[in-house]
């Protein structure tokens, strides 16, 4: 390499490191110019930002009055009202950070039991009507012939479940017993075989919604519940009321048996005046299927309750959840 290329070299790398030096101290010298560090923070007014998972109120109304049973989480950058479970509530500590800095928090809100927190039958689809009064023997028969669909007999069942939820079913207050009926009858519960709700309904929740060989003996049922369960050794008690609800869809199977199912129920009148007894009618809808009204138990309803007016007769199975209330306020009544 001839002498002439190195002196070239040497002055352009000289050159380059001036240059470079001068591009770096007009740097230094304009700040604007400084590059932004890597730890910039969310901004909380774009949309979509939540700064915590949880808040005891609402962001957007932070005037809200505390509920310490409710608090806000986080759903798709908005912030969503929810319950805490059943029986549970704010902890202080998460409360006490909304209101003195409108903190909230990512941690678990719902720490604290809070007898206040626990969900009404109202929340849970039911009126909580006070029944804490109500001491009455119920006995409840239901119908679990072969013109029911089964998905209808479930509906049955939920209704039942729903009822019963509704009485006070401890020693003292109301007893619940029940049977179910085809042509033959099956046990469910007498009176006095469990005075805690929870065995109430799992006994109810256990029913069997369809029994072979088919048919409606009303008057078997109506007998059974007369002569065996409404008796004192199995919870009969002589100083409460005492109430029948028979839920069917039709008239007793076989037909010529009708007036057997009559009879049963005059015996009713003549031995146990006391009992108020309710018949809630069900649609056939077998019978609606062949043009039929789907109602033709009515006579035999009228005679089964205790008058007329104490027959329900429902246009479709989902209306059972429209009489609830009506059902457990008027067993409750006093005679």
């Amino acid at each position: 390499m001839r002498a002439g290329t190195y002196t070239e070299m040497y002055y352009t790398i000289v050159l380059l490191l001036a240059l470079s030096g001068t591009a770096i101290g007009r740097l230094s010298k304009h700040r604007a110019l400084k590059l932004p560090s890597g730890s910039l923070k969310d901004d909380p007014n774009i949309e979509g930002f939540c700064s915590t998972l949880y808040s005891a109120g609402s962001p957007n109304d932070v005037k809200e009055k505390i509920n310490p049973c409710h608090y806000y989480r986080c759903q798709s950058g908005n912030y969503i009202r929810n319950r805490c479970p059943d029986g549970m509530g704010l902890s202080p500590i998460f409360v006490k950070k909304w209101l003195k800095l409108k903190k909230g928090s990512n941690g678990n809100p719902c720490t604290k039991p809070n007898k206040k927190c626990k969900i009404t039958l109202k929340e849970r689809g039911l009126n909580d009507y006070v029944t804490t009064v109500c001491g009455v023997d119920v006995m409840i028969i239901i119908d679990v012939s072969c013109s029911i669909e089964e998905v209808d007999q479930m509906k049955v069942k939920q209704f039942v479940n729903r009822m019963v939820k509704v009485f006070p079913i401890k020693p003292g207050f109301t007893q619940v017993g029940g049977l179910v009926f085809s042509k033959n009858i099956e046990h469910v519960a007498y009176l006095n075989e469990f005075d805690m709700r929870r065995k109430v309904l799992e006994r109810f929740a256990n029913y069997p919604i369809t029994m072979k060989p088919c048919g409606t003996s009303t008057f078997a049922a109506l007998e059974m519940a007369r002569t065996v369960y409404f008796t004192e050794q199995n919870g009969r008690r002589p100083n409460k009321k005492g109430v029948l609800l028979v839920i069917t869809d039709g008239f007793t199977n076989p037909i010529r048996r009708q007036n057997e199912t009559l009879h049963q129920a005059a015996m009713f009148d003549a031995e146990m005046p006391e009992v108020q007894r309710t018949v809630i009618g069900v649609p056939n809808i077998k019978q609606e299927e062949k043009g039929n009204r789907g109602i033709d138990g009515v006579a035999e309803w009228s005679k089964i309750a205790s008058s007329p007016n104490d027959v329900l007769t429902l246009d479709s199975f989902d209306a059972l959840y429209d009489i609830i209330d009506d059902i457990t306020r008027k067993s409750c009544e006093t005679l």
